[in-house]
């Protein structure tokens, strides 16, 4: 009869560490999105300033501890924050990004755990990235097309011509 406890005992206990074992947190981006704020003129410069908006879940059953949410342009440039996400929690982290850039620039967005040296796994670290849109520099003319009115200038001359001949 100890056997028999003992065993059971020893199976609940596995069961206990099995379980232990498997909790962990299963951080996923669901959302980003981004929109422009602001744009304004200064020392010669065009200046765009947009709110990037990163939303994260933890689908896990522990908490997630202390994640950093960074994004980086293609010069370098880096916004962090740190964050934590209870388990079934849904958190929005926003920034502010400027550029005086006028072309289409890729943001990549990245999270992991917080300390340095701490193990990432595919549970608590992943990446992304958003596409910002350039603006129209070029020397646009408004609807018409440059060079075009010298199309209908030719046509008519040769149909003049045509008519002028005609009627010799």
């Amino acid at each position: 009869m100890k056997k028999f406890y003992v065993c059971f005992i020893f199976i609940l206990l596995t069961g206990l560490l099995l379980q232990i074992a498997d909790a962990h947190e299963d951080i996923s981006i669901v959302n980003v999105d981004h929109r422009l704020i602001k744009e304004r003129d200064a020392a010669g410069l065009h200046i765009r300033t947009f709110e990037i908006n990163i939303t994260l879940v933890n689908n896990g059953d522990t908490n997630s501890g202390n994640l950093t949410v960074s994004m980086e342009d293609s010069e370098g440039f880096t916004l962090s924050k740190i964050i934590s996400l209870a388990p079934a929690e849904v958190k929005t982290v926003s920034f502010e990004w400027s550029t005086t850039k006028d072309v289409q620039q890729i943001i990549n967005i990245t999270y992991k755990p917080t300390p340095k040296g701490a193990t990432q796994t595919s549970y608590n670290s992943g990446e992304t990235s958003i596409v910002i849109e350039g603006i129209n520099t070029g020397n646009t003319t408004g609807d018409k097309t440059p060079g075009f009115e010298m199309i209908i200038l030719f046509a008519a001359i040769i149909i003049l011509q045509f008519f002028r001949q005609r009627i010799m």
